[in-house]
């Protein structure tokens, strides 16, 4: 009778143990996933052949919203201008002609500076030296035919000429640290409210 016991006694112990590990695991693992929380999963980012396939812009953050993305272009770049896509980690150097898409950056250093041309059109952006923009939003509502861009500059500056040059509307929103700078443009024989 001793020796049931002494092993009855064993295996509640060891099934004890197996619990309160499995639970410190537990808990181990979600404070790593606080702590550093994941991003897109290697199977989202892998295709069925294998290869990476790179990330759509425009995620579900955008869906059913009547909006298509229109990519900002780097139409001029002078000295060390680097560019980071919204999934990526690390900066690379841009090159002209890049098109800079919802959440993508754009950093300028010393003696640097770029230009961002919004609309395919006259409508540009000039990032001054020491800069870093992000393109928060970049996009032509088709209901309303309207082109809204917002951008968010986090430190520099930001000089440029906005203005209508076809039959649709073009609004831009700049945001800093401290302030926001609102620019609508309207259709000819319409007037600002």
């Amino acid at each position: 009778m001793g020796f049931l016991k002494n092993k009855i006694k064993a295996i509640g112990e060891l099934v004890g143990v197996v619990v309160l590990v499995l639970l410190f695991f537990s808990v181990f693992i979600s404070t790593l996933n606080v702590m550093f929380p994941t991003g897109a999963s290697l199977s989202d980012m892998m295709d069925k052949g294998g290869v990476v396939a790179p990330i759509q812009p425009g995620g579900k953050e955008n869906e059913g919203v009547s909006a298509e993305e229109q990519p900002v272009v780097l139409s001029r770049l002078e000295n060390m201008v680097k560019n980071k896509r919204s999934d990526d980690i690390e900066w690379t150097a841009a090159q002209l002609g890049l098109n800079l898409h919802n959440r993508d950056a754009i950093q300028t250093f010393k003696a640097a500076s770029a230009q961002l041309t919004i609309d395919k059109g006259e409508n540009y952006l000039e990032i001054g030296e020491n800069s870093l923009v992000i393109i928060s939003r970049n996009e032509k509502d088709t209901e309303t035919n309207e082109k809204r861009s917002l951008l968010v500059i986090l430190d520099g500056e930001l000089k440029g000429k906005i203005a209508q040059t076809s039959q649709e509307r073009l609004s831009v929103e700049v945001s800093t640290p401290n302030a926001m700078v609102r620019i609508h443009t309207e259709q000819q024989g319409q007037s600002n409210a």
